[in-house]
């Protein structure tokens, strides 16, 4: 009596995928107490060096000595090394400012920091409370500071420049003295964006400000224009520019006000271009909830590689009972230089989570050639941080990986309340990751290769005659891996468990070097690595019908 052999293969890959954020070695840094340090992240590269280093906004520290002032808020440069404690503080405040005419105590110095990048590599910090006195009034300005891209000789204040007065605090609230310039920035190789909610009694206004090579802000801004119907909506929240929005050629600013209230308060975020000195409002994307906070976080990133940047914007306060979702996340695909008003996916986060409350456009984590992006929600347990990949076909509602904070560092409580990426920190050519919280301690977040495992599965012979089969049966598997980028890897370790006849309640066939329906080895695969096992049939449980064998693998990088 002869009987067919069936071999079903399934293969699970445990170190490769898009779960390639590493959370087992993370890098973390904290200083201090009680002083919000990880507020606000950047990653900045220092060009003599080419060496990284993690800038960490701490709006409630105190005041650097001689400092007119108890508390004022920092910035640190943080070195990426083991030394938890190891950053230095930026020295930026200038200790002879007038102490009654410049009030620096508690201005949030570091609210909001930013990189430039290559090749001008500036680093831009803002305190959106810095305080003005004109004739015995206060008029809450904001400061921000330009910083060269050397940030080892912190005495050196030539390094600087300071920047106040593009706020006019000549005038009251309705004009610009209460304008808290600097809540939000971003800075490019030409331009200084600035956020300035406060303006115009909390109209709120973005200004573009073009700087020369001599690190000096050009005093000519470029602004939206006062309208009086529109109080209270706090344009300029958040802001950010990016070619390939609106136009293939000229920069676009993107800008959220999200207390928006021209039609049911549900916010909004607005298309901004240059036009003289005046910033022209293009397109308005409106919010689908009250109070959801629709606008504060915007972010430009070309997820399906079309060419056109798409737009992710950030609603953290979006709520909804069925399904149950705190926080949402809009992402509006381009059409070819144009929105569509309503979003191509809403993605929501766990309830309570203020999913959205950072977003941040990652890199190409897994190198399949798509941009990523990852999302907080620092309310849900201790904090999680949430990978969304590109495709073609844009992006999935669910997230390719979930980190969340406790697996990360026991103290957090916050994890994910701020968010940098899209650098390659430590030359692996894998973009890496950094997650602050209100916590005091922010997380670098390596990403490690991923690797593409095949393999192959031969059965022979197809038929046996279970009275005249000594284990007869050979079943060859073979592994081959392909590193998609970053460092070489001359092998791996594939770990090997093979169950046969899973589908039988007495299995009926047996492998020869053990004589047990279940097979365990460790196989070190080099370029291609084939192992070939013996398998029988027990002549009593040899019945007519078919016997099958299941193999499971999964893979672990050594």
């Amino acid at each position: 009596m002869a009987i067919d052999v069936f071999v079903l293969l399934s293969v699970c890959l445990t170190a490769c995928g898009a779960f390639n954020i590493d959370t087992s070695f993370p890098v973390l840094k904290t200083v201090g107490s009680k002083n919000l340090f990880g507020f606000s992240v950047a990653l900045h590269e220092d060009l003599k060096t080419g060496k990284h280093l993690l800038l960490v906004g701490a709006p409630r520290e105190k005041a650097e000595p001689n400092v007119p002032a108890n508390q004022t808020g920092g910035v640190y440069s943080c070195q990426v090394t083991a030394d938890q404690s190891e950053c230095s503080r930026m020295k930026l405040i200038d200790p002879n400012l007038s102490p009654t005419e410049d009030l620096v105590e508690d201005m949030w110095l570091g609210v909001s920091v930013a990189s430039q990048g290559r090749p001008g590599g500036r680093v831009l910090a803002c305190g959106h409370r810095f305080v003005k006195v004109y004739k015995g009034e206060r008029r809450m300005v904001g400061q921000c500071y330009l910083h060269k891209n050397d940030l080892r000789n912190k005495e050196d204040r030539e390094n600087w420049k300071s920047s106040q007065d593009h706020c006019n605090y000549l005038k009251d609230e309705s004009g610009e003295g209460m304008c808290t310039k600097g809540i939000s920035a971003f800075i490019t190789q030409t331009d200084a964006i600035f956020g300035s909610p406060g303006s115009y009694n909390w109209q709120g206004d973005v200004q573009a400000l073009w700087m020369n090579p001599d690190d000096e802000f050009d005093y000519s801004k470029q602004s939206v224009k006062q309208n009086r119907s529109q109080r209270n909506i706090y344009l300029g929240y958040s802001v950010t520019q990016a070619s390939h929005l609106l136009s293939g050629e000229s920069q676009t600013i993107v800008t959220g006000a999200p207390r928006d209230n021209k039609l049911d308060a549900h916010g909004s975020v607005m298309l901004l271009v240059k036009r003289s000195n005046n910033l022209v409002i293009q397109q308005t994307l409106r919010g689908q909830q009250v109070g959801s906070y629709f606008g504060n976080a915007v972010v430009a990133v070309d997820l399906n590689r079309d060419g056109w940047n798409d737009l992710l914007v950030g609603a953290p306060f979006f709520f909804s009972r069925r399904p149950e979702a705190g926080g949402a996340v809009y992402v509006y695909m381009n059409g070819g230089g144009r929105f569509h008003s309503e979003p191509s996916v809403v993605l929501m986060g766990p309830d309570g989570s203020a999913f959205g409350m950072a977003v941040a456009a990652a890199g190409d984590l897994n190198q399949d050639g798509f941009q990523d992006f990852v999302v907080g929600a620092p309310f849900y347990d201790t904090g999680r941080v949430m990978i969304w990949t590109g495709s073609k076909e844009g992006v999935s509602t669910e997230p390719s990986q979930v980190i969340q904070g406790s697996t990360v560092f026991p103290g957090f409580r916050t994890f994910g309340y701020s968010l940098a990426a899209g650098a390659d920190v430590d030359g692996n050519n894998y973009p890496d990751l950094l997650v602050g919280s209100l916590d005091d301690t922010v997380a670098l977040l390596r990403s490690r290769p991923v690797l593409q495992l095949s393999n192959t599965l031969n059965v022979s012979p197809y038929v046996v005659d279970p009275n005249d089969c000594d284990f007869c049966i050979e079943v060859e598997m073979c592994f081959f891996f392909k590193v998609n980028a970053g460092r070489t890897i001359s092998n791996i370790t594939v770990n090997v468990t093979v169950a046969a006849d899973v589908t039988s309640f007495k299995p009926r066939l047996r492998f020869h070097d053990n004589r047990e329906s279940v097979h365990s080895s460790v196989l070190s695969v080099w370029n291609r690595k084939c192992e070939t096992l013996k398998v029988g049939v027990l002549v009593r449980h040899a019945e007519s019908e078919s016997a099958t064998c299941r193999h499971l693998s999964s893979l672990q990088i050594h």
